[in-house]
């Protein structure tokens, strides 16, 4: 069967046979229900002629081997630096309680053969590799493993005290330790010293890394097994998950938060005259120090999201109201939403209430949603679009390279802009990966008839190269610096 039409009042999915005959129709979280037990899958679009199928799954292909490339350690299967971080985010987002903590560890081999001396690459590496097969099994269900440094692993474990993440730990390195690493006949001896971070929130998985790599550091020093980090020696102005919520509840009260927005222009136009702006927003005037990334993370961790993403809207929306006359010369504007606010119907009801009024040109509004929360709730991101494309709401599918949206997908979505994920745009002129996932980025919009945008752009070298790719639009501190909101007037 195959889906035909879906509904808005009531929301129904309409399935229909190959004759186009009605047989079945299901209410949202029935569908939702049976996409989710595996009853119902997205798959190709059967109406494409053969050879624009092969050539979608050809790209889609070559995108999803580039991806895992770009996100994994070749010689273990791990993942990388960059791919832990951005799951560890994710995770902790996702956790569905607030009051559980977890721990970054960073373990560190020492390993000898039996004269004593130590090894080389050869025999580093498929130790390594053997412990990636063998460490999941002893980490929870939800834990992440990846590759760090030559000789050493690294790992994300929900805990619910650091009390519990250094007995873990024990149990690790003595798993290490004790377990049998032989190769071609010869017994290898393992040594393994594993620092510690155990945190609560999210502000920083790099800086929190780093600790508990300098905890490794300093456990093999002492020539102990393992190592916590004392935060609360060094860190005494780290706050805890509840102190954050006051945190965010004060910055909402006093309206301190400001908002700024970036030009993006179109790449194959030498004036650089912008055809919308991204609006951007940041703390301001607030006693704790918090960047705009920590504050989405904390906000999303407490289910608040919509109420950031609400006091956005009504700004952008009032500023417009105010100033018509300069809407003409700024192209529109474009506002990030969360996955959150995106699949809240109060949300949905509050943005079409917006336009109910009538005087916010829908034309003039892009709305970006990342691609992982568009995959994660994609039939509820769907009925989202479709009812604010009715009022000429454009859409952008953000940092479009981590996650793996199938061409159905994307099409069914009617998307009007695919915008490169930021870490692949850094990378594009030192990293071949990174470069080949660009430029197949640029042939599925080229192929699905949507324009591609490249945020963070900060040198000539990556523009030049940027618009050798046919890459359609660009932003960045080179193109044009955020400026205040109530600026542009």
């Amino acid at each position: 069967l195959n889906l035909i039409w879906i509904g808005d009042q009531p929301p129904v999915y309409v399935f229909a046979n190959y004759r186009g005959i009605k047989k079945l129709d299901l209410k949202r979280p029935d569908f939702l229900q049976t996409l989710e037990s595996g009853g119902a899958e997205w798959t190709e679009d059967m109406e494409l002629p053969l050879m624009d199928r092969s050539y979608s799954a050809m790209i889609q292909k070559m995108q999803r081997d580039l991806l895992w490339q770009s996100a994994h350690d070749p010689a273990t299967g791990l993942a990388n630096r960059k791919s832990f971080f951005r799951a560890i985010r994710r995770n902790w987002v996702r956790s569905r309680t607030n009051s559980s903590g977890y721990t970054i560890g960073v373990i560190q081999l020492d390993i000898s053969n039996p004269a004593g001396e130590t090894v080389g690459e050869e025999i580093r590496t498929p130790i390594l590799r053997d412990l990636a097969q063998l460490l999941p099994p002893q980490l929870d269900t939800h834990a992440l493993l990846a590759r760090a440094g030559e000789s050493g692993l690294s790992y994300w474990s929900q805990a619910a005290d650091s009390e519990s993440a250094v007995a873990h730990a024990n149990a690790l390195q003595q798993f290490i330790t004790q377990h049998p690493h032989e190769i071609d006949g010869t017994r290898y001896q393992v040594k393994a010293a594993i620092g510690l971070m155990w945190a609560n929130d999210c502000l920083s998985p790099e800086a929190y890394y780093d600790n508990a790599n300098a905890a490794c550091t300093r456990a093999r020093e002492s020539h102990a097994t393992t190592m916590l980090y004392d935060s609360e020696a060094n860190d005494s102005g780290v706050l805890a998950l509840a102190q954050w919520a006051h945190v965010l509840t004060a910055i909402l009260v006093n309206n301190q938060l400001s908002l700024n927005c970036q030009p993006v222009v179109d790449a194959a136009d030498a004036t650089r005259t912008p055809i919308y702006h991204e609006i951007l927003l940041h703390p301001s005037s607030t006693d704790e120090k918090i960047a705009t990334r920590d504050l989405i993370n904390i906000a999303e961790r407490l289910q608040r999201i919509a109420e950031i993403d609400r006091w956005v809207v009504r700004k952008v929306f009032q500023w417009i109201r105010d100033h018509t006359d300069k809407l003409a010369t700024l192209g529109g504007f474009s506002i990030n939403l969360s996955g959150q606010s995106i699949t809240n119907p109060l949300f949905l009801k509050f943005i079409l209430g917006e336009f109910a009024r009538g005087d916010i040109p829908g034309e003039k509004i892009i709305f970006e949603i990342s691609e992982i929360d568009a995959i994660d709730g994609h039939a509820q991101t769907q009925l989202f679009m479709r009812q604010l494309q009715r009022h000429g709401c454009r859409f952008t599918l953000d940092e479009f390279g981590a996650g793996s949206s199938s061409f159905t997908r994307m099409k069914s979505m009617k998307l009007d802009y695919l915008k490169i994920d930021r870490s692949l745009v850094r990378e594009v002129t030192s990293s071949m990966i990174d470069e080949a996932l660009v430029r197949s980025i640029v042939e599925t919009g080229s192929f699905l008839g949507i324009k591609t945008v490249a945020g963070y752009i900060e040198d000539e070298e990556t523009l030049t190269k940027l618009v050798e790719m046919g890459v359609d639009c660009m932003q960045g501190y080179l193109i044009g610096e955020p400026v205040a909101l109530e600026s542009m007037v």
